[in-house]
């Protein structure tokens, strides 16, 4: 018997590539209410017009104006009483902005002239500190982090004869629907040793709406790159009224994205020893 949630599971989506829709498909395999059903049934069709207009700008056919209108449609939805019924923990509301950052990223990485085989990943355990030890006749102790969106060069470290999964970083997102200032405390001790490991990784943080005193904290001087609220609202404002809820800063992801893009051409070069560089005086 068919099923009208055949269309979503026939894409077979991972959540690597596609952490919203393969949220959606997961929950139409298990047990549901019938409240559940019925906000599925709504919220499956409309993923699926979504995931139409994200695979047109993917392929450079659609432009980041009418993606993040269409993305913005799909979050009233979901967003809404009759479909938001699904317990905090499962992710479905907040896995929707990983989804659209793998989105942007893989155009970004699709648009350059040689992109050195990097991928763009979702909820991928990467390895920010690597310690060596004699013990045992020498091993290696890793230190991981799940990222929530990265852009990595897949690779493999090989130590006595066995390999361990090592993906080199090059942008690196903690992505969450508010952000608070416990967030950015836990994030700030992850970045720094992330960048010991891999200093011209760029590391961001990357939320709906701030949740944290913003007259009165500065983090210039920690390892985050920058901390991009993407609505451009604090939370207690769309708490009091949901209907207030600013649309995706299209300039402001323009303005990121850029970013992203030349800080990719800058770090795919080779960087050359110090002896080519003394010429400029710029040694690091």
């Amino acid at each position: 018997m068919t099923s009208p949630f055949d269309p979503l599971l026939g894409l077979e989506l991972q959540p690597s590539s596609h952490p919203h829709g393969s949220n959606l498909a997961t929950k139409t395999r298990t047990r549901l209410s019938p409240k559940q059903t019925h906000a599925l049934s709504l919220a499956v069709p409309e993923y699926l017009e979504l995931y139409k207009v994200s695979e047109k700008y993917e392929g450079s056919l659609s432009s980041l104006p009418v993606l993040l209108a269409e993305v913005d449609k799909y979050c009233d939805l979901i967003s809404g009483p009759d479909v938001n019924c699904f317990s905090h923990q499962s992710d479905f509301v907040s896995s929707l902005l990983p989804e659209l950052l793998c989105t942007l990223f893989r155009r970004v990485i699709k648009e350059m002239p040689n992109c050195g085989g990097l991928i763009v990943t979702a909820q991928k355990d990467i390895v920010i500190e690597c310690n060596f030890d004699v013990a045992s006749g020498g091993r290696i102790i890793e230190k991981r982090k799940r990222m929530d969106v990265a852009v990595l060069a897949p690779g493999t470290l090989s130590f006595r004869d066995v390999g361990i999964d090592f993906w080199i970083p090059a942008v690196c997102a903690e992505v969450k629907t508010n952000i608070d200032k416990n967030m950015l405390s836990g994030m700030e001790a992850s970045v720094e040793t992330l960048k010991r490991t891999f200093p011209r990784t760029k590391y961001y943080a990357i939320g709906e709406y701030s949740d944290f005193q913003i007259e009165s904290q500065n983090y210039a001087a920690t390892g985050i790159d920058e901390i991009l609220i993407v609505r451009r609202q604090k939370r207690s404002a769309v708490r009091r009224a949901p209907g207030a809820r600013n649309p995706l800063g299209e300039t402001l992801l323009e303005s990121f994205l850029t970013e992203v893009k030349d800080h990719l051409m800058e770090t795919m070069q080779p960087h050359t020893n110090l002896a080519a560089r003394l010429p400029s005086g710029r040694l690091t």
